[in-house]
């Protein structure tokens, strides 16, 4: 089902709009449900059963962002991330320099 890389951005995006719609929704991602189309509902809906509710994308997507909301607010100013090669990229940046790192090598 998935044939592109954007395709897995479809597919974690279905899941956000999913969680965006709840009332008790943990994040309000606006743009999810556009970014997903049909081709990311279909790719969440053919996911192996244990994935289909994408809770542990949304639990994750919950925690990092309230992790760099924490860290800014902090006074940090930017945020290494690693990228898919496994190497570290600068994601923000400004003339200050306190910085967070976040290292998902391990999930």
């Amino acid at each position: 089902m998935i044939t592109n890389v954007s395709d897995t951005a479809r597919w974690v995006a279905a899941y956000r709009a999913a969680e965006s719609e709840r009332p008790d929704a943990l994040f309000h991602d606006r743009l999810a449900a556009r970014v997903a189309g049909d081709r990311g509902r279909a790719i969440a809906a053919a996911a192996p059963r244990f994935m289909r509710s994408g809770w542990s994308l949304v639990v994750r997507t919950k925690l990092i962002d309230d992790l760099i909301a924490t860290s800014l607010a902090e006074g940090c100013d930017r945020v290494l991330k690693p990228n898919s090669a496994g190497r570290r990229s600068i994601s923000s940046r400004s003339s200050r320099r306190r910085t967070a790192s976040i290292d998902c090598r391990g999930s």
